[in-house]
């Protein structure tokens, strides 16, 4: 078994966190707003944000200078409930202003399609920020307008920050979204909103991958691209798991809730060390594509495909949601509870840099509380966790351990401490979690 030392300081602060923005994704299938169970089971955890496709299922423009909201009004209010705000990602390709869904790259009006944005962000003033279409670096079912040249997306994004800000100055708009970093429509995106000064309040982008090490270097790339064309705005990764595809050689991994949470444990603890601003997690429910919803926009050969993708394969995507339909969940919920229990002061912390395994330590007063993961999906690593929590005020302390597991948050061991150190060690399992707390009792 492999030894991990930790000194955690408390008289040493490192910077301030918003964990709840670390939050979650939703969409790119049904016009299904969350069940009662969802939204109970998300105010338990209330994440600050919950980003939603906005997609062509919700049939908001069925003809010229109509408007149908009753669809996604009903989804926007479910996300209100749980305490959270909806992000809008409008990946939306009205049939009207496309007479080809596939091969058409630009509508038939650009002043119809800035009208267009203009009653969407007038309608929904609650929504802080807008993001244009999803991955158009590579197209496919779950993006709009397609795959896009570079040029042809920021022009795209010339007449969106022009409709968005007209209706709504303070509202904060952003992109491209891609699925890849690597791709030219990024950069050149970059390039296109300095050269031009649009107005940029975020940059989004995606990724699925097995190592939180190869997703928090996208986070440099990105901020080293913002220095570059002297931009400034925040970061958002609004897409992220583990592989999803069912033909991925790491998907079996992804399978196991165990793993997938201990997995996005030491990818956020990636985040917070690189400075991401905010992150969702895709996704919280599975949702099934319904035909009769897609069948009077999407191109029946191209319907057929995504049927078979997310319907037919659906045991494999079904594995990467937080909780089912009718509110039943399982780690990964769990660990976004722990995580958003946290103390907004992040302490520093020394010893072993060991990949991905990690320590998440916060302080409120004299109060402590700590995550700790190990995550090790192929190696089936265990370590013996020594921690010293150290420079405590010299009162009596009680100490609780906790893990997770597919039944919850499992209180595991708690007993009293005294002085200004106290040390634990603990044996961690392959793709374990736990919290430690340290309360501090009065003088």
């Amino acid at each position: 078994m492999e030894k991990v030392f930790w000194n955690v300081d408390a008289s040493q602060i490192e910077k301030k966190v918003n964990f709840r923005n670390f939050s979650l994704g939703q969409g790119g299938q049904s016009s299904e707003p969350f069940p009662e169970k969802v939204v109970e089971r998300l105010q338990e955890i209330s994440p600050s944000f919950i980003r939603l496709f906005v997609q062509e299922y919700f049939n908001l423009y069925p003809s010229h200078n109509k408007y149908n909201w009753k669809k996604l009004d009903k989804v926007v209010e479910s996300i209100k409930k749980t305490g959270a705000k909806p992000l809008f990602c409008l990946a939306i390709k009205p049939k009207i202003l496309y007479s080809n869904y596939f091969s058409d790259k630009e509508p038939v009006s650009w002043e119809e399609w800035e009208r267009l944005l203009y009653n969407i962000v007038k309608h929904y003033p609650e929504v802080e920020y807008w993001e244009l279409f999803n991955e158009p670096d590579i197209g496919g079912g779950g993006t709009a307008p397609g795959h896009l040249p570079p040029g042809t997306y920021l022009n795209y994004y010339r007449h969106f920050v022009s409709a968005v800000k007209k209706i709504n100055p303070g509202a904060k708009v952003g992109g491209p979204t891609v699925a890849f970093v690597g791709k030219p429509i990024f950069r050149k995106f970059l390039e296109g909103c300095a050269k031009e000064n649009l107005p940029l309040n975020f940059v989004s982008w995606h990724l699925y991958s097995i190592s939180p090490l190869r997703i928090g270097k996208t986070v440099s790339y990105t901020k080293n691209l913002l220095a570059q064309y002297n931009l400034r705005c925040e970061t958002i990764i609004d897409e992220w798991n583990m592989p999803l595809h069912y033909k991925s050689s790491y998907a079996e991994y992804g399978r196991n809730p165990e793993v997938r949470a201990s997995f996005v444990a030491a990818t956020i603890k990636e985040f917070i060390d690189k400075g991401l601003d905010k992150c969702f997690y895709y996704q919280i429910i599975f949702d099934a594509v319904k035909r009769k919803e897609w069948e009077n926009w999407y191109p029946e050969k191209g319907l057929e495909s995504i049927l078979k993708e997310w319907n037919e394969k659906n045991k494999e995507k079904r594995c990467f949601h937080i909780m089912e339909r009718d509110g039943k969940v399982n780690e990964v919920f769990y660990f976004f509870k722990m995580l958003y229990s946290l103390y907004p002061d992040l302490l520093k912390v020394k010893g072993e840099n060991i990949r991905n395994c990690g320590i998440i330590a916060t302080k409120k007063e004299d109060n402590i509380k700590a995550l700790l993961y190990n995550y090790s999906p192929r190696k089936k690593r265990k370590v013996l966790l020594n921690v010293s929590f150290e420079n405590l005020k010299n009162r009596k302390k009680k100490l609780m351990i906790s893990s997770i597991s597919r039944e919850g948050i499992k209180k595991m061991s708690e007993y009293k401490a005294v002085g200004n150190i106290v040390k634990i060690e603990y044996p961690l399992g392959e793709n374990r979690i736990i919290s430690v707390e340290i309360k501090s009792g009065k003088d």
